[in-house]
């Protein structure tokens, strides 16, 4: 016996040992994963535009591509009013401006000056590069192109006679885009992930979600973060964000919600299911109806009074 209480415990601080080791050993691994992303590594720089160290040459590389932009436009407008427990289609969508109205960093070209316009004072500066405007596009033309691509853009996210009522925003477009979705708890948002488009591919990028909202309410708000998505030499992605877009919803209840809440408090506190509630109700009142007319007949039927 003492042996074999002996051989038992041997194998039990073995055991224990073991564990230790190991639980010491994936501590190590973690910590140094976590000062590889804070500490630089060998041939990797800093790079202000992703904040994080990046493979030497790579935060250049981002910047050229954000540098290399379109001015565009985009558009987001979902319903303000959801029924509860029925998926919605909620969309966003990019288009970008005619090249005719192009202008440099993702901005619209400076108009051409009108007619009689005085030019602007020449200094050393602009005399050494000067810019050459023959070609400008007029403010006419910028703003009839404006307007189509605004037009354009609002249709691709709600229907046409809702068109009019559409906020659409100037942006900067790049070859890859990404847009995510999110929303206050209430909302089931699918896909969950954020979404990348090639917008040299699909040059009206439009983003569709399903979103159904599993409570009523007012003003819930959903989230929508967009922005640029730039290609590392390895492959991998980093990306950019822009500035976010906001909305408030109203979810409201349908009828079928309505009758299943209605059920449900009246299964609680009378402690009958409404079907069987309802239908003692309508027996109730044939009853009643029954009787009302037996009355009546008996009046029908009774001699009349002698004058």
């Amino acid at each position: 016996m003492r042996r074999t209480h002996i051989f038992f415990s041997t194998v039990f601080l073995f055991v224990a040992i073991s564990l230790t080791l190991t639980s010491c050993a994936e501590q190590a691994n973690d910590a140094s994963s976590t000062e590889t992303t804070v500490e630089p590594r060998e041939g990797t720089d800093w790079c202000e535009l992703t904040r994080r160290y990046e493979v030497s040459g790579d935060c250049e590389r981002f910047q050229q591509q954000i540098d290399s932009l379109d001015a565009g436009v985009d558009a987001f407008k979902p319903k303000q009013v959801m029924p509860v427990d029925t998926p919605t289609t909620v969309r966003y969508a990019i288009k970008r401006l005619p090249k005719s109205i192009q202008g440099e960093d993702g901005e619209i070209a400076e108009a051409a000056p009108e007619a009689g316009e005085v030019g602007t004072e020449v200094t050393v500066e602009s005399a050494e590069t000067p810019t050459d405007r023959s070609n400008a596009p007029t403010q006419a033309e910028i703003d009839q192109a404006l307007a189509e691509t605004e037009k354009e853009v609002s249709e691709m996210v709600v229907e046409d006679s809702d068109s009019g009522n559409v906020a659409v925003e100037q942006i900067k477009v790049s070859t890859y885009m990404y847009a995510c979705l999110e929303g206050d708890a209430t909302f089931n948002i699918e896909p969950k992930n954020c979404q990348s488009i090639d917008t040299l591919e699909r040059p009206e990028a439009v983003w569709n979600w399903q979103v159904t909202p599993s409570e009523p309410g007012k003003k819930f708000e959903l989230r929508l973060i967009s922005g640029h998505e730039v290609r590392a030499t390895d492959g991998t992605t980093r990306r950019i964000g822009q500035p976010g877009r906001r909305a408030e919803i109203d979810v409201a209840v349908t009828r079928y919600r309505w009758w299943s809440d209605l059920s449900d408090t009246t299964t609680k506190y009378l402690g009958l299911p409404l079907p069987l509630l309802a239908a003692l109700s309508a027996l109730i009142a044939a009853i009643g109806g029954v009787y009302g007319a037996y009355r009546m007949a008996r009046r029908g039927n009774e001699p009349s009074k002698p004058e």
